[in-house]
């Protein structure tokens, strides 16, 4: 059996979705925050982007299984 094969957990992906959108949101706010300070946010800023990536797959994830 392959992991194609097993059930979809809806709550557990819809749950991970909760969890990246807070992730998200946060590290928004942080990098406003450094930003205004003059830190250098370049490294921040392709993580958020790696995390909104991830989001993303996990919203197109729930698409396909309704």
């Amino acid at each position: 059996m392959t992991p194609h094969d097993q059930p979809i957990d809806l709550d557990q992906i819809r749950q991970k979705k909760s969890q990246l959108e807070q992730r998200l949101e946060d590290g928004y706010l942080r990098i406003g925050e450094a930003e205004l300070q003059g830190t250098d946010i370049s490294n921040w800023e392709q993580f958020w982007f790696s995390l909104l990536g991830e989001y993303e797959s996990v919203c197109d994830e729930l698409l396909a299984a309704a």
